[in-house]
């Protein structure tokens, strides 16, 4: 998300850019199937505190994949006995919910926020240090943050 304010004497501007790519799963070669999807808006605050949505930006994708005993599953009308094939519909939708302020450069980050964000600054870290923790995510026993 790239988000740059323009600032002027009684309101300012945020231009909003959104752009993401999905894994919709595996080419017969190995290779990732993408897909890319962009998103532009603009928002015009004036300097009083507010907050706002951008909603309704959907995705619809139809993920098909194959799996099987290799070798055997590539021999045609034969290899239907020994794969099988699975088609799901996965549909995401997203959602921002922004509290824009005004504020000066020199303005004190509230202690909440600074503990908030160290917090999550300190998650990426760990992720990025320890990669073989990010495995068994949502599993009991094997991510430590289910069992707080």
């Amino acid at each position: 998300m790239e988000v740059t304010p323009v600032v002027a004497e009684k309101a300012s501007v945020l231009p909003i850019k959104v752009s993401g790519v999905s894994l919709l799963g595996w080419n017969s070669d190995g290779t990732p199937r993408l897909s890319k999807s962009d998103f532009e808006t603009e928002i015009h605050l004036g300097y009083e505190a507010r907050d706002f949505v951008i909603g309704g930006i959907k995705r619809k994708q139809i993920v098909r994949s194959v799996s099987g005993i290799p070798i055997l599953k590539d021999i045609p009308i034969l290899g239907w006995a020994f794969s099988s094939e699975s088609e799901s519909a996965r549909e995401t939708e997203l959602i921002l919910s922004v509290h824009a302020e005004y504020a000066q450069p020199s303005d004190n980050v509230p202690e909440s926020l600074h503990d908030e964000l160290n917090a999550t600054e300190n998650d990426l870290i760990h992720g990025i240090e320890h990669p073989i923790t990010n495995l068994g995510f949502e599993q009991f026993g094997l991510d430590s943050k289910t069992i707080e």
